[in-house]
């Protein structure tokens, strides 16, 4: 984590339907931790189970199955 205090941008960028959510995150074993970055502060936001459904849990909907939720 050390690493990412110097260079927070390094995570990868979350989208959710092509727009990105202010949310960075990077991979851990078989978690992902979810960050934003306010000016020097890094705020973790959450740590999931990779193998979870963690566009659901984040935002309500998968990605993946949006074309399922519309009207």
């Amino acid at each position: 984590m050390e690493q990412k205090k110097k260079y927070p941008k390094t995570g990868s960028q979350l989208t959710y339907i092509g727009e990105f959510t202010g949310l960075y995150y990077m991979t851990f074993k078989e978690y992902i931790a979810f960050y934003r970055i306010h000016g020097d502060v890094i705020e973790v936001a959450r740590v999931l189970f990779s193998r979870s459904d963690y566009m659901k849990v984040l935002f309500g909907k998968s990605e993946y199955f949006l074309e399922d939720y519309e009207d």
